[in-house]
């Protein structure tokens, strides 16, 4: 067996970025899909978590804060696949779309005033951005006591 290369000498490899983490993330789903919808287990479970793991470790994510942070990010993919399933046809956004550019300012202010923004952006874009703002909240946020 050869002896395993000093981390010196071995080529570096660049700094895995919360963009980079992102669409590691939004691309595990796509692949993924509904079947995430169920809690994974057995290999298919270990192999991702190892790999979310390896992808926090990279992205600098404090060691003590990775297990913990894979419990929120599996629930966001979960949640994320439960709701795209849930859209059985455009007529379904087109009714919510109507419904929130519609709001009532007197009875629902908040909603009326962010309508556009409630409804801006394409999937992945708020995917890819939901996965940043769970990543930087698990590296800056410690555990509790």
């Amino acid at each position: 067996m050869a002896p395993e290369k000093n981390r010196r000498e071995r080529p570096a490899k660049p700094a895995l970025t919360r963009d980079g983490i992102a669409a590691a993330a939004v691309a595990i789903l796509r692949e993924e899909g509904l079947r995430l919808v169920a809690r994974p287990s057995g290999e298919n479970y270990l192999a991702l978590v190892e790999n979310l793991l390896v992808l926090l470790a990279e992205g600098d994510v404090p060691p003590e804060r990775r297990a913990w942070g894979i419990d929120i990010l599996l629930q966001h993919a979960t949640a994320t696949a439960a709701e795209h399933a849930a859209r059985d046809s455009p007529d379904d956004w087109d009714a919510l779309a109507r419904a929130v550019r519609d709001a009532d300012e007197t009875t629902h202010p908040q909603v009326a005033a962010h309508a556009a923004d409630l409804l801006a952006g394409q999937p992945e874009q708020r995917m890819s951005w939901g996965w940043r703002v769970l990543i930087t909240g698990i590296t800056h946020t410690g555990l509790p006591p």
